[in-house]
Order: C-alpha cells, then structure tokens, then sequence
C-alpha cells in the first residue's frame, strides 16, 4: 500500500478528486489518528487501515458505497462508526478485533445488501441492528464478541449462519412475533455460557435447526421451540 507501515504518520487529509482508496494504503500506520476522507469517496479497498492502532475517529463520506475486507481489522481504539446509508456492501473482517469497538450503527435508509463473515468478531461490539436489505446474520459474525449481551434479532431475518453467535454474553435468545427465521446453522450459538433460556416459537416459517447449534451452553434451563418445527 501507498502508505503501508509509516508508523510516524500521525494525520492524513485526502483529495477531493479521490474516489477510491487503494488496498492496504494505510496498514500498519500504527500512529494514525485521525484521517479525514472526501466526499467523492465511494469505495474503501481491502484492508486500508488494517492494524491503524491508533484510529479512533473516522467519519464515513455520504457516498460511500463499499468497505472492503478487513478495512478496520485490528483498529484497537476505534470506539464507535456510522456507516452512511449509500454503503451497501461490507466485506469480511471488516470490524473484527476491534475491542473498543462499542457501537456500530447504521444510517437511517441503509441499502446494505451484502456482509461478509466476521464483521464484529473478536470486537467490543454491544449491540448492531441488521437493516432490512440484509436477510442473514453471516458465518463468524460475532464471534468471541463477550460484550454482546443483548440477542436482538430483527423480523426480517431467515438465516443465523454458523458460529455466528459463538462465545458472547447474551442471557436469552428470544425469536420475536412475525419472524421469517427459517434455518440455525452449525454450531450458531456454542459456549455461551451466561445464556439462561431460548424461546424459538415464534418462528413460524417451518424452522430448521442444524447439527450442534446450541452446543456446551452449560447454564440454560428452558429451551422453547416453534409447534411447526422442520428438522432438529
């Protein structure tokens, strides 16, 4: 990358001319802190501030359209992001060990359509809210994401992907009234070890549960499942 291990740079102010930003421009810049990004930006390639360490203030252009795999991997300070309502595809890795990372949210409108695996794994993340263009909650997605203690899952998702709740601190999983989640992956929702209960019966769409979904979850006491229930 243009850029890639300057571990001096502290600041960066990008052109307006610019429309995209070139894969690993910044990685390992681990002394950049503030890097302020153009309007006419619209796509992040892979891995631009991988391992920036000292990152912690970012502001997303209105434009943006792409984030790229493992765009922010690794940013240790990094607290909290805005994606734009443009932005509609996230690559893998894109917040993952990230633990400062608290808050991610999504602009009012999102068009996201597209996300990767392993967005927030290994990160500090507390709570995200899937916007309506994405269907599943992607392989990995929280992985190892201990400060995730609320299980929010929104009407419009069919799928959990495999491990993608594996080693969080939700205390309860309940399904809400009018949820089209069709399908629990492999191994979904392993080792979560403060979870108390599972209500799954408002999943009405004929529900299919996969091999070890909720393996080694030692303290749950009630588990509910859905009368219509296809396969466990």
């Amino acid at each position: 990358g243009a850029f890639s291990n300057c571990m001096v740079l502290t600041e960066m102010e990008l052109p307006e001319t610019m429309n995209e930003i070139g894969a690993e421009a910044f990685i390992r810049c681990t002394s950049l802190g503030y890097v302020k990004m153009p309007l006419s930006l619209t796509k992040l390639n892979d891995s631009v501030f991988q391992q920036c360490s000292s990152l912690s203030r970012v502001t997303l252009p209105t434009n943006l359209q792409i984030i790229g795999s493992s765009v922010f991997d690794g940013c240790s300070s990094l607290e909290a992001m805005l994606i734009p309502a443009s932005v509609n595809t996230m690559g893998n890795y894109v917040f993952s060990d990230c633990p400062q990372l608290k808050e991610v949210r999504m602009e009012t409108g999102s068009r996201l359509t597209s996300m990767g695996t392993s967005c927030f794994r290994n990160s500090g993340i507390e709570s995200f809210e899937f916007p309506i263009g994405i269907k599943e909650v992607p392989d990995y997605t929280f992985y190892e994401c201990r400060s995730l203690s609320v299980f929010d899952l929104p009407v419009h998702i069919e799928t959990i992907g495999e491990h993608a709740y594996d080693i969080t601190g939700i205390t309860s999983i309940t399904v809400p009234v009018g949820s089209k989640l069709t399908l629990i992956k492999y191994g979904a929702f392993w080792n979560n070890h403060l979870l108390l209960s599972i209500d799954l019966s408002n999943a009405t769409e004929g529900l299919v549960i996969g091999n070890e979904a909720f393996r080694n979850n030692q303290q749950c006491l009630t588990a509910y499942l859905p009368d219509n229930i296809v396969s466990v």
